[in-house]
């Protein structure tokens, strides 16, 4: 990271192999005005509620999740700042949600349930 700091928009780590590294991740994207990015897709939600960043203390910029979200059933979840958010187009509010699946009621009440308990 600090070899190709200049030229670096983000940095996506999956927060599990780099336990213990992603503090420093962390200090050096916010040195550099990097975006960091934790890919919680397989981790995410299975060592705690608050998942990694709360296990390690470290907030990304950027989060996806999937998979446990679900309960199991197929659904993905991406949240981070309002100020990066904002830059999809979608705006920002609590909840926004999109995808082929999430038209699925049962797809949806696992994921509405599981965040509730997770929550």
């Amino acid at each position: 990271m600090r070899k190709y700091a200049g030229q670096l928009a983000a940095v996506i780590l999956e927060p599990i192999s780099y336990n213990g590294s992603c503090l420093e991740a962390r200090e050096i994207c916010t040195r550099e005005g990097i975006v960091l990015i934790f890919d919680e897709v397989i981790c995410g939600l299975r060592m705690s509620p608050g998942s990694a960043q709360s296990r390690f203390g470290v907030i990304p910029d950027l989060t996806t999740a999937a998979k446990a979200i679900g309960g199991g059933l197929p659904i993905a979840l991406v949240g981070g700042k309002a100020e990066i958010i904002w830059l999809s187009g979608w705006g920002v509010s609590t909840t926004r949600s999109g995808s082929r699946w999430w038209r699925r009621f049962v797809t949806a009440c696992s994921g509405s349930r599981t965040w509730g308990w997770i929550t």
